[in-house]
């Protein structure tokens, strides 16, 4: 009865959409298409929201986006700049994990051509020609590196309210070798010692190849005395290196999640 009553005459977009509707009814019911119902989608679409694309330039622009995947100084800058912005003076806490992925290749213009999914450096997947992408998809099965998994390198600032800042996204074949693990985990301590950064402890689910780079990690040489503590009685013995500018490593293991 209100609307019968015109009491909705005024109410330009709520015509509109009620249009589209309508319109959108009967193309369902048949095979014709209207391009009014073209020119009233373009109308209202302002009042509908945000499109995908919209949504994804947005994000992409944001400021901790990673603008690259791979564990680079600029990604650990911006945790080392959130931890200055919020006044905060003590350590933080390292973290790695793999989590598996479809395994597939995927063109992305966000910033530059690139063809995505595999194991190949950016500047081996880059596209400057239509007729590229072809050759980088050829490359990518004849050695092999389609991305099954993505190890994901967190930075956790032991703060209530911040959540976990994401460094680092390398797509990797399986797990990973335990040589590859332990570089990455020399590369992200030796950016935290030059940002000034304290890092306490270093944590994986005890996965085998983590486990062993973790070992690796507690035997490394260190400029200062390493912690060690031993319970003969039970096959105890802990060990943690201590870094100049890093403070006591603490290598924690997750086995249960493993």
């Amino acid at each position: 009865m209100h609307a019968q009553n015109g009491n909705l005459k005024n109410l330009d977009v709520f015509h509109n959409v009620c249009e589209v509707l309508v319109n959108k009814l009967n193309q369902d019911l048949s095979v014709n298409l209207d391009a009014k119902y073209a020119q009233q989608h373009s109308l209202i679409a302002p009042h509908l929201g945000t499109s995908t694309q919209h949504l994804r330039t947005l994000v992409a622009s944001l400021d901790d986006t990673l603008q690259n995947p791979h564990l680079i100084y600029e990604n650990l800058a911006k945790v080392k700049h959130l931890v200055d912005a919020v006044g905060y003076t003590g350590p933080v806490s390292f973290a790695s994990d793999c989590t598996k992925v479809r395994p597939r290749l995927t063109y992305s213009n966000d910033y530059g051509g690139h063809v995505l999914g595999s194991m190949l450096c950016m500047e081996s997947c880059k596209v400057s020609d239509v007729t590229n992408i072809g050759d980088v998809i050829s490359k990518v099965k004849e050695e092999k590196t389609l991305s099954t998994q993505v190890r994901v390198y967190m930075v956790k600032i032991p703060l209530p309210q911040i959540p976990p800042q994401i460094v680092a996204a390398l797509p990797i074949i399986s797990g990973g070798d335990s040589d590859f693990i332990y570089s990455q985990q020399i590369k992200a301590l030796k950016m935290a010692e030059y940002l000034k950064l304290p890092v306490v402890s270093f944590a994986a689910d005890g996965a085998s190849a983590e486990l062993s780079a973790q070992n690796t990690m507690d035997r490394v040489a260190s400029e200062l005395p390493a912690i060690t503590y031993e319970y003969s009685l039970y096959g105890i013995y802990l060990k943690a290196p201590i870094f100049k500018d890093i403070r006591p490593l603490v290598s924690i293991t997750d086995p249960p999640h493993a």
